[in-house]
């Protein structure tokens, strides 16, 4: 009913014709697609994503953790072999916040030394299309390789050369590369580039690569209760580290955690991944039942 395909609470499901289906999809439209900020934990500037899902998709973070950070429920989310937050933003407290300090100057590209005529580029990564209709901010539209490009006279722009060309000058060499430092090809942020050789480029790509492998190997984050306790949960790097400390085996807390298994009834814990709400007291549990299958 709220259009959130996560919320599978049985007081959010109703049964619908597919034209019912159809005309609350549109009926709620207004609340999707809200822009929101995010940022690297321990950096300053906020980057704008149109979306959540656009986010989540981009840094390899769940819609769930990004929309408890949102309504203030966690602090950040990990993903892609770091830490994210986020916060909530109307396009307009967007544009207004960037206006305030972000500097603009018409556009230069690698390779050219003139300037672009009717494009301008901010340190931020928008650009603006000057034209007899108007002007028009943006951040460009992505291509098929995720990168942000803008047109102007019949020719399409990387946004994050653009940027490079017009706010750290013209390469040194011609055939040098722009690089983004966090990986993040979306985050065209002047601090987020830097001019490198295309074997620097493929270097910091696989160190990239390898640190995110290096978190992916340390498994998944797992919050620990003692069913008799508070409810005081207490957090564990990995699965095995649970284990561990709960005298419980790995096996029965990934099925405790992925749901495959309610509770553990050998265990004097409660498990979940970090990030997912538990069980709750008035939750009611039934067996499942396909509609229109023989069982």
């Amino acid at each position: 009913m709220d259009g959130d395909r996560s919320n599978n609470r049985v007081s959010n499901l109703e049964y619908v014709t597919p034209a019912e289906n159809a005309l609350h999809a549109w009926s709620i439209k207004p609340n999707r697609g809200q822009p929101i900020l995010w940022r690297a934990c321990g950096t300053q500037p906020w980057v704008h994503a149109s979306s959540q899902s656009a986010a989540a998709r981009s840094l390899g973070v769940s819609q769930h953790c990004i929309l408890s950070c949102r309504r203030g429920l966690r602090a950040n989310c990990p993903g892609n072999g770091a830490s994210y937050e986020f916060r909530a933003a109307s396009v307009v407290e967007v544009e207004a916040e960037q206006l305030d300090h972000e500097i603009w100057k018409l556009a230069s590209y690698p390779g050219n030394d003139s300037r672009i005529s009717g494009l301008m580029v901010s340190d931020h990564g928008r650009v603006r299309s000057t034209s007899r209709n108007g002007d028009v901010v943006s951040r460009g539209y992505l291509n098929a390789n995720g990168y942000h490009v803008a047109s102007k006279n019949k020719r399409n722009y990387m946004v994050h050369r653009l940027v490079a060309a017009t706010f750290l000058g013209q390469p040194a060499q011609p055939d040098l590369q722009v690089n983004h430092k966090d990986g993040h090809k979306a985050n065209n942020h002047l601090l987020n580039l830097e001019y490198v050789t295309a074997s620097e480029n493929v270097k910091h790509a696989c160190a990239l690569q390898a640190r995110r492998q290096q978190a992916r190997r340390k498994g998944m984050h797992v919050e620990a209760s003692l069913k008799e306790s508070d409810g005081q949960w207490l957090q564990f790097h990995s699965i095995k580290a649970a284990a561990e400390h709960t005298a419980t085996t790995a096996w029965r807390i990934s099925r405790v955690c992925h749901g495959h298994l309610a509770v553990d009834p050998t265990s004097l814990w409660n498990f979940r991944f970090l990030g997912r709400s538990s069980g709750e007291p008035d939750e009611e549990w039934r067996t499942v039942v396909f509609e229109g299958a023989r069982v």
